[in-house]
């Protein structure tokens, strides 16, 4: 809200407001109407004075004295200030410089401006414009530096444009250029980058005065017509004046003399209807230098006392002393020696050189100071910035360390997490490989079984009772037939022999195939039946059953079952064994089976030993139950088979 309300009411010269022409008018009607507030009512009176003042400076000085009465009455800081600030600008129009002094100097003492740093700087550059005009440099220096600060503070860019004109207009009264160049390029920047068109003109009309100066005529006229183009839509007559008077003055220095005469009498007419008095000396001086070009002297010296007469009723001192410069050196053109003499003294006397010298000198230390202060402002901004920027490539440093650890740990653990889904899924496949493998051991053994039973069962039932019906159609036989011979008497009950031995073999084997009383009896039981066929003259064989209180599931009876059948006729097949030792001890977890023979036995650590048939119908039984089978041999040692197998 400050810059908004600095940008619309401050300094007149920096007014952005609304440039059509209705908004004069919409300011004073605001005014007829009433109902305002008084501060708001003194606002507006300031706003509407400074708008006028670019067409009718009386009007403007009756507004602004109106604002500052009663901002005195209402005791509205601001709203006094504001209104010394557009009496001294106005009184400077009319040339009254000495009132523009005083009403500025009243605002400056305007107890709490202090506290309003956009307020205060514009006073400052007021009060320094018009030192400037008296030639006071170093006072004017001073107070142009003093209002950067205040600008600087209140971060008010248009205002510190403002600083950098007037710094600049001081370069160019001691013909120092560049500075001056430069100075007027940065308020340039500012002015064109906030949209303020009269100020944007004012600017480039600067640079086009010193590219006069430089003898740069075509780009100075350039520079003059781009400065009359930004106001085109502005309605400021004051402002044109100034384009006119100019123009006028690059004309003179290009040396056409006519069209400097005509620019530079649009701008007196202008001016003279203005009542803007405060340059018109300067134009006037141009106008007869211009008829001194076009040779009409009468003219010329005429315009240039002219200008001479103004000056000294403004007390301007700096236009006193550069007219009467100026008709001294229009007499020595001439020839006229006595009167060029005459002014000449007048001049010296006027402008005491070493004062001048002096107060040069003065303006260019403090600017020296400024400078270097502002670079040593500069430097230190600077290694702040480095102390700020390493710090912050320290933290970036360390943020960019921080998120490649994460990075490197998160990567850590994606890796282990894929890792350990791996192992999960590698784990699921192999248990469902052993399940796929249980299920296929079991439909094997189960199939085994089924296929034995059946076996058995067509042993028993078919080949059995076949030999059973021969045998008896045999005795049936023998018994109706008469036997003579001894011999063959023989032969018969060989035979009969033969075929009652192949019924108990068949019994036998059918027996083993289908073991009647393995679901009856239990294990214990059955095993025990077993090893009663055995024949004892040729092999002594010793079982011992521990823990077989209850029976076991079928699927394990039944595995074990065979196991132990298979280990049994593997001794009777290869072992060539005289004694075997079976035992089976079961305890809470698992069931522990040992067969021992003491027959020639094997060497273990050879594969093809333990790659039979038989071995591994065991091995693969064995693991089916989630068991282990161990083998302690070795050849002419005997064997001992060692079976364990959880229970549930």
């Amino acid at each position: 809200m400050k810059t908004l309300f600095f940008v619309l009411f401050i300094f007149p010269l920096t007014l952005v407001a609304d440039h059509k022409p209705s908004f004069t008018d919409s300011l004073a009607n605001v005014l007829k109407k009433g109902g305002l507030d008084a501060n708001k009512r003194i606002e507006i009176l300031n706003t509407l004075a400074g708008r006028v003042a670019r067409n009718d400076n009386n009007r403007a000085k009756a507004l602004s004295l109106q604002a500052l009465a009663e901002a005195k009455k209402a005791k509205f800081v601001k709203g006094e200030a504001w209104a010394g600030l557009n009496l001294s600008n106005i009184t400077m129009s009319l040339g009254d410089l000495d009132s523009s002094a005083i009403f500025i100097n009243n605002a400056l003492l305007v107890k709490g401006l202090d506290k309003d740093p956009a307020l205060m700087g514009s006073c400052l550059v007021m009060r320094g414009s018009i030192y400037r005009r008296k030639q006071q440099l170093e006072l004017a220096i001073k107070d142009f530096l003093k209002s950067i600060i205040y600008f600087e503070k209140a971060d008010y860019e248009a205002g510190m444009a403002d600083s950098y004109t007037s710094i600049a207009l001081l370069y160019v009264g001691k013909k120092d250029y560049d500075p001056a160049i430069t100075y007027h390029t940065k308020a340039l920047k500012i002015r064109r980058e906030l949209g303020m068109a009269l100020e944007e003109s004012m600017t480039l009309g600067n640079i086009g005065i010193v590219k006069t100066r430089q003898k740069r005529y075509a780009e100075a006229l350039k520079y003059h017509q781009l400065s009359l183009k930004a106001i085109e839509n502005l309605n400021d007559s004051s402002r044109v004046a100034y384009i006119y008077n100019d123009l006028g003055a690059t004309y003179l220095a290009a040396k056409q003399p006519s069209l400097a005469i005509s620019y530079l009498q649009k701008s007196i007419k202008m001016r003279t209807e203005l009542d803007e008095t405060v340059e018109l000396a300067y134009t006037l001086n141009y106008l007869g230098e211009a008829f001194e070009q076009a040779g009409q002297t009468a003219k010329a010296i005429y315009y240039i006392k002219e200008a001479n007469r103004l000056a000294i009723n403004l007390k301007n001192t700096k236009q006193i002393a550069e007219s009467y410069e100026s008709i001294s050196q229009f007499y020595s053109r001439n020839k006229q020696i006595d009167s060029a003499y005459a002014y000449s003294i007048k001049f010296i006397n006027f402008k005491d050189s070493v004062e001048a010298t002096d107060n040069l000198k003065a303006m260019d230390q403090l600017m020296v100071k400024y400078e270097t202060e502002k670079k040593e402002h500069q430097i230190e901004s600077l290694n702040q910035q480095a102390t700020i920027d390493k710090l912050a490539i320290n933290k970036q440093r360390m943020a960019i360390l921080v998120i490649a650890s994460l990075f490197i740990l998160s990567g850590i653990f994606a890796f282990l997490l894929y890792n350990r889904n791996k192992l999960k899924q590698k784990a699921r496949l192999q248990e469902q490989l052993l399940i796929q493998q249980d299920q296929l051991t079991k439909a094997v053994i189960e199939a085994e079984e089924h296929e034995r039973k059946r076996i058995g069962s067509d042993l028993h039932d078919g080949i059995g009772q076949l030999f059973s019906t021969v045998k008896l159609n045999l005795n049936g036989l023998f018994g109706r037939i008469k036997i003579d011979q001894e011999a063959d008497q023989f032969l018969i009950e060989k035979t009969l022999a033969l075929v009652d031995e192949s019924c108990k073999e068949i019994r036998h084997i059918s027996h083993q195939m289908m073991p009647n009383m393995l679901l009856k009896s239990g294990i214990a039981s059955d095993v025990k039946s077993f090893i009663e066929k055995i024949d004892s003259e040729a092999l002594k064989v010793t079982f011992e059953a521990v823990g077989f209180k209850n029976k076991l599931e079928d699927n394990v009876e039944i595995v074990l079952y065979r196991v132990i059948q298979e280990s049994v006729n593997n001794v009777i097949k290869h072992a060539k064994a005289t004694e075997l030792d079976i035992k089976l001890v079961r305890s809470a977890n698992e069931i522990v089976a040992t067969v021992k023979d003491n027959g020639i036995g094997f060497d273990v650590t050879t594969k093809d030993e333990v790659a039979g048939i038989g071995l591994k119908n065991i091995a693969t039984r064995i693991e089916y139950l989630k068991g282990t089978v161990t083998y302690v041999s070795a050849p002419g040692q005997g064997t001992a088979v060692n079976i364990t197998v959880p229970v549930r």
